[in-house]
């Protein structure tokens, strides 16, 4: 279930970056947003597991670049 909205999720996500922090995606807004544009059926879980890993990734590749560091 998670497979075909991880890309939506994932773009939503990185729009966030660019966006005031009062304007970001949490994970209740982009749960909502899914039942409302795509008559989602899942759990508000599915989509908390799913953005938290989605970010917890991007912030490695953060890291994984000691020369962006500096």
């Amino acid at each position: 279930m998670i497979d075909p909205i991880r890309p939506i999720v994932q773009k939503w996500l990185t729009e966030n970056g660019f966006a005031p922090e009062k304007q970001r995606h949490t994970a209740s807004h982009i749960y909502h947003r899914f039942i409302e544009e795509y008559d989602f059926k899942g759990g508000g879980s599915t989509i908390r597991q799913l953005a938290s890993e989605i970010k917890n990734k991007s912030a490695l590749r953060l890291c994984d670049n000691p020369a962006t560091v500096r």
